[in-house]
C-alpha cells in the first residue's frame, strides 16, 4: 500500500473512534452503527497485512497512547524505535508484509454453544467464589 493512503487510512480510523468516543461522552451509544463498518475496516487492514503487521496497527492505534496520557514505545532488535510515527508503522508493516515471514490472515473459530451451555458458562462466571490469589478478573 501507498504511504498516503495508508496514512489517510490510519488518520481516518483515528477521526472514527475520536468521533465515536465523543459521541459516547455525550450519550449516544453508536455500538450498533459503528462496529460493521470497524468489522469491515479491520478486515480489509488484516487481509492486506497479514496477522502479525496487523497487530503493530492496531498497537499503534489503540495502546501507543496510554489512557493515562503517556506514550509506550517500541523498539526493534537493534535498539532502533519503531512505530513512533505513521510513516514509521507503515514502514514496519510494509516490511512484514514483503517478508518470508508474512503470515496471511485466517477469520478466528469461535466455538458454538447451545443455549444451555451459554447460560451455565455465564452462571458459573458469577457465582464462582474469588479466589484473592486468582489473577482472573471478572
Amino acid at each position: 500500500m501507498r504511504f498516503e493512503v495508508f496514512e489517510e487510512l490510519i488518520a481516518t480510523l483515528k477521526k472514527c473512534e475520536e468521533n465515536s468516543f465523543a459521541a459516547h461522552k455525550l450519550g449516544i451509544d453508536l455500538v450498533e452503527y459503528d462496529t460493521p463498518f470497524t468489522h469491515a475496516t479491520w478486515l480489509a487492514i488484516r487481509g492486506h497485512y497479514g496477522k502479525e503487521a496487523s497487530e503493530w496497527i492496531e498497537w499503534f492505534m489503540y495502546e501507543r497512547e496510554s489512557l493515562r496520557g503517556e506514550t509506550n514505545r517500541a523498539w526493534d532488535k537493534d535498539g532502533n524505535e519503531i512505530c513512533h510515527t505513521i510513516e514509521s508503522l507503515w514502514q514496519v508493516v510494509e516490511e512484514i508484509r514483503l517478508s518470508d515471514k508474512f503470515e496471511e490472515y485466517s477469520l478466528p473459530k469461535y466455538k458454538e454453544f447451545s443455549n444451555e451451555e451459554l447460560m451455565e458458562k455465564i452462571t458459573n462466571l458469577f457465582t464462582k467464589p474469588i479466589d484473592d490469589n486468582d489473577d482472573q478478573t471478572i
